[in-house]
């Protein structure tokens, strides 16, 4: 999806670009020669045609891209939520297994085989780890689930 948006901003970019630019030439060429040509008013209407979509342009720009910047947050951080509360399930199936052995000797590698497939990495390039003091899961990035 991402691909298609940024192919179609350039693609609209390149075509404003080029429509002020010849719309500026076609301005002077028609001063230039000092009488009055045909076709001024489509030469004017193109070059406001061509600003105003410039202007518009950057405006939705300053609103859709930051937007989706923060959507994409919001969903790494519901996404790392969900594993933690995974880790910590599993946590408390490795403790209801292993019942004698303290809590300080689990691990991440230890709790593999009870968590869900997918489950190990954060979206947002962090890091999980436990806690040593209660076996609660953290991540580098979003921190723990308190």
């Amino acid at each position: 999806m991402l691909p298609v948006f940024i192919t179609a901003v350039a693609a609209l970019g390149l075509g404003l670009v080029i429509g002020v630019v010849l719309g500026i030439l076609v301005q002077g060429q028609i001063q230039f020669r000092g009488r009055r040509l045909q076709g001024t008013p489509s030469a004017v209407s193109g070059l406001l045609m061509s600003c105003f979509t410039a202007i518009m342009m950057t405006f939705l720009l300053a609103i859709v891209v930051p937007n989706g910047v923060l959507t994409r947050e919001l969903r790494h951080r519901r996404d790392c939520t969900r594993h933690l509360q995974a880790i910590a399930a599993a946590a408390q199936q490795w403790q209801r297994a292993h019942p004698h052995t303290p809590r300080t000797a689990l691990t991440l590698g230890a709790l593999a085989r009870y968590l869900p497939p997918g489950v190990g990495a954060c979206p947002s390039q962090g890091n999980y780890a436990l806690r040593e003091r209660d076996g609660l899961p953290r991540c580098s990035v979003h921190g723990s689930l308190e």
